[in-house]
């Protein structure tokens, strides 16, 4: 297969992986059941439609179940590791970029870009990669690492021992140009992973189908490990527990559709 056509079937895919998304949103399928139910052609099955709208509804906002979900996915916390590391890593998609105010923000995967600092700052790692580049499909693109460079020469912070990867688009991506950045180094020594952690366990998995050894640093977890809900948690459905549920699917089905094409 020639490259041409490899990088073609690999914007096909990204570009169908980006539209399917919005059907990963439970209250979109909520939507669709209700709607089904309506219809008269489906008047038969109205009843068993409606229950299912219902059990939807209640099953991906229940904070209790989505939480223990996300226990499961993401795993124990791991400490720093005690030896100072060479190299690390920081997957973007922490940042957004208001075109109307022109102005960077930061969002609620901040903790990837806040760790990463902190450990170059605190000298326990040496070098640092920030990857992303731009994702969007409709919006205006944002390139995101670029941007976060012009943000840093603002502020005057010295980015001398940062690489900025500005082209990827996805977690693939993300993987493909560090292994260009660490190669064109020789660098072979074990790359630290910071991401969120309901990401992790795809991009580790990523990184090392590419050939590249990580420690995982997980950061931004869903999981609440003390589950300290209230009662009212198990039979009032939380806006919150639905996007977690959105997000936890989305990192299931990426695995398994990695795996399909043979990224895995």
């Amino acid at each position: 297969m020639s490259i041409a056509l490899c990088s073609y079937i690999w914007a096909v895919f990204f570009f169908i992986s980006k539209l399917l998304a919005f059907g990963l949103k439970p209250l979109f399928w909520v939507g669709i059941l209700m709607l089904l139910a309506v219809i008269p052609r489906f008047k038969r099955l109205q009843r068993k439609l409606l229950i299912a709208a219902i059990s939807v509804f209640l099953i991906c906002g229940n904070s209790i179940l989505v939480n223990e979900w996300a226990l499961i996915w993401e795993g124990d916390p791991i400490d720093w590791p005690k030896k100072r590391i060479k190299m690390a890593v920081v997957l973007g998609g922490y940042s957004e970029f208001d075109h109307d105010r022109n102005q960077i923000t930061l969002n609620k995967s901040a903790e990837r870009y806040t760790a990463g600092l902190e450990a170059l700052s605190s000298r326990k790692v040496e070098k640092l990669i920030l990857s992303g580049g731009a994702a969007e499909l409709i919006k205006k693109p944002y390139f995101e690492s670029f941007y976060i460079r012009k943000l840093m020469g603002n502020f005057g912070l010295d980015t001398s021992a940062i690489f900025f990867e500005c082209t990827s688009r996805n977690t693939y991506e993300n993987g493909v140009q560090t292994k260009e950045i660490l190669d064109s180094l020789d660098f072979d020594e074990p790359l630290l992973l910071v991401t969120s952690a309901y990401h992790m366990p795809r991009a580790k998995a990523i990184f090392n189908k590419l050939g590249i050894a990580v420690i995982p640093h997980p950061v931004q977890f869903i999981g609440n490990r003390s589950r300290d809900f209230d009662l009212l948690s198990w039979v009032i459905p939380n806006g919150e527990s639905f996007a977690d549920f959105e997000t936890l699917l989305r990192e299931f089905i990426g695995i398994t559709v990695y795996r399909i094409t043979g990224k895995l």
